[in-house]
């Protein structure tokens, strides 16, 4: 707990008081009238998410997860963490589209290709949460030496794309890399979650930076390599 107090910018006592309640001779973090825990932001964001506490660590290794399909379906549609991946054919149509619409954009005036290959990478001035999606997370990871384990993909310390202030993974940026206005932006990620829901591809949404962990931790755990794609 002191942990997490600290995490919150709280003394202990008064972080307690306000999220701590105790069951027999346990303590458990609040929740909210709907069985949400008093610490996330917004339906699944955790605000303490690096100091959570073990039993958050362990989801959804849940013993009433076992052998329970529809209780693992319903935790997949609020736990961003808990990451799918696709089979085959669903990688290799999803990406391939994805390739090919980054390229359309492109050819069309929307977006240029190499805007960024003269100047620092604009994630660098970012400021503010940065979303994106799974399908553009293992399309990011297609841009990676394919020698590389996905153990090796860390971006807690910054995006391992960069490289003295450039991106590496130009062609293979998110949208959220790309210079596009709203509108674009817009139409863009509408185009995503269709494409998403036409292939059956696994669907997940976050902060850029934990999503490609999460992601990366995904491929790595369950199949040992990043993904691979011919495009």
């Amino acid at each position: 707990m002191i942990g997490i107090a600290r995490a919150l910018r709280m003394e202990l006592e008064s972080f307690v008081r306000s999220f701590v309640v105790q069951v027999g001779d346990r303590h458990s973090l609040m929740e909210a009238a709907d069985g949400a825990c008093l610490l996330l932001n917004g339906a699944a964001e955790c605000t303490v998410y690096k100091v959570r506490p073990q039993q958050c660590r362990d989801f959804p290794e849940w013993e009433h997860f076992d052998g329970d399909e529809a209780a693992w379906t319903r935790a997949t549609g609020y736990c961003p963490g808990i990451q799918r991946l696709p089979n085959a054919s669903q990688l290799s149509r999803t990406l391939a589209a994805l390739a090919s619409y980054y390229s359309e954009l492109s050819a069309t005036g929307k977006m240029d290709s190499n805007e960024q290959m003269e100047a620092d990478a604009p994630c660098l001035a970012a400021k503010g949460r940065c979303q994106a999606s799974s399908m553009e997370v293992d399309y990011f990871l297609t841009g990676f030496d394919q020698a590389k384990s996905a153990s090796e993909t860390n971006p807690s310390e910054a995006c391992p794309a960069l490289a003295a202030k450039r991106c590496t993974a130009i062609e293979h940026r998110p949208l959220v890399c790309r210079s596009l206005s709203a509108e674009q932006s817009h139409a863009a990620s509408m185009y995503l979650q269709e494409l998403a829901q036409e292939l059956g591809y696994p669907w997940s949404r976050g902060d850029w930076r934990q999503i490609l962990q999460d992601r990366s931790d995904a491929w790595d755990e369950l199949t040992g390599q990043l993904p691979r794609i011919d495009v």
